[in-house]
């Protein structure tokens, strides 16, 4: 949905384009498209396995346009590379920045695998420099304690996942993502206040703030 790619089949309905998405979703998995679903404490789908003939073939399809980059082997990273993620440590902002500086046309950026490691300001500032053009950014689960003031510089940001993070604020500058459609604060235990300014947020159609005590 951040992405564009879905489409209301008939707009003069109460339809909406999460619906579509899920109705996708739903078909492709019971074609076996896709396997072995787990949902997350909340109810929402976490991952899902592609039948490995799918999965073949999907990756060939795709090209080079989606990347998974890897600590030990590597990844190939291209000018028409749109989709990427990291499946090592984010203290590694020096691998992600020069994983990245072949592009400048990411749109999608996932953190694989962080565990609740330390964010660090040298990350904020590689993503920053090279991935500013992103829809999709899935920050869930990496250790963030205070969320840099440079998160409201993604301005074309639709989807925004902070889940299971320990700061206790949201920067003001996080109003400024005014094409955010998506914000997911799930488990933000520490969270204690929001941006008076929120409402400057004119297209979030989804908060997502559930607290585990």
């Amino acid at each position: 949905m951040a992405q564009g790619l879905l489409e209301l089949q008939d707009p003069s309905d109460d339809q909406c384009l999460e619906d579509v998405g899920s109705g996708y979703f739903v078909e492709l998995l019971g074609r076996s498209f896709f396997q072995e679903v787990k949902v997350d404490r909340w109810g929402a789908v976490e991952s899902c396995k592609m039948h490995d003939l799918m999965h073949d073939l999907a990756i060939e399809v795709a090209g080079t346009e989606c990347a998974i980059v890897s600590l030990n082997s590597g990844g190939n990273i291209g000018k028409d590379t749109r989709h990427v993620s990291f499946d090592f440590n984010i203290n590694s902002p020096k691998k992600i920045s020069s994983s990245l500086v072949q592009t400048r046309k990411i749109r999608t950026v996932l953190l694989l695998d962080q565990g609740y490691n330390k964010w660090g300001k040298s990350t904020s500032n590689a993503l920053r420099s090279n991935v500013k053009f992103t829809c999709t950014l899935d920050l869930n689960c990496s250790g963030i304690t205070i969320l840099p003031k440079s998160i409201g510089s993604f301005k074309h940001l639709r989807y925004l996942d902070l889940s299971d993070n320990n700061f206790k604020m949201l920067p003001n500058s996080i109003v400024n993502l005014v094409n955010l459609q998506t914000l997911r604060l799930n488990g933000c235990s520490r969270l204690r206040e929001l941006p008076k300014d929120l409402k400057k947020l004119v297209n979030l159609k989804h908060l997502f703030y559930l607290k585990v005590i």
